[in-house]
């Protein structure tokens, strides 16, 4: 089974964050996901070959400790998003992604960032 890895710099949007956007405006939280599929899209995962399913292990490192465990890794919705707009997954679905996904959070104040560990099953 091959593993592969890439890093998100930067935070991504927290699910308070899409709350707020979605309160703002009617088009906020549409830009909000673009722009979190966007960073995803500047990291390596252009360069993964296309797989029929995966196990994920994410960890999210925030500049601080404010934000929730849950309002963090609410942000793995955008990446597996990114794992099927980038065409590393046909679909989002049940066949595609497989279980348990390891998800954890860290604090880093000095490089903010996801990273993110797939492994073909």
């Amino acid at each position: 089974m091959s593993e592969y890895k890439f890093i998100i710099s930067g935070e991504l949007p927290t699910r308070n964050e899409e709350i707020a956007a979605s309160k703002k405006h009617w088009g906020a939280e549409g830009k909000l996901k673009r722009e979190a599929l966007d960073r995803c899209g500047w990291s390596n995962i252009k360069q993964i070959p296309k797989l029929k399913a995966v196990k994920i292990k994410a960890t999210f490192y925030r500049e601080d400790r404010r934000t929730d465990p849950d309002n963090i890794i609410s942000a793995i919705k955008y990446v597996i998003d990114s794992l099927q707009e980038y065409d590393v997954l046909e679909n989002d679905g049940w066949k595609q992604i497989k279980g348990p996904m390891k998800l954890d959070w860290a604090r880093d104040k000095e490089n903010p960032r996801t990273e993110i560990v797939i492994q073909e099953v």
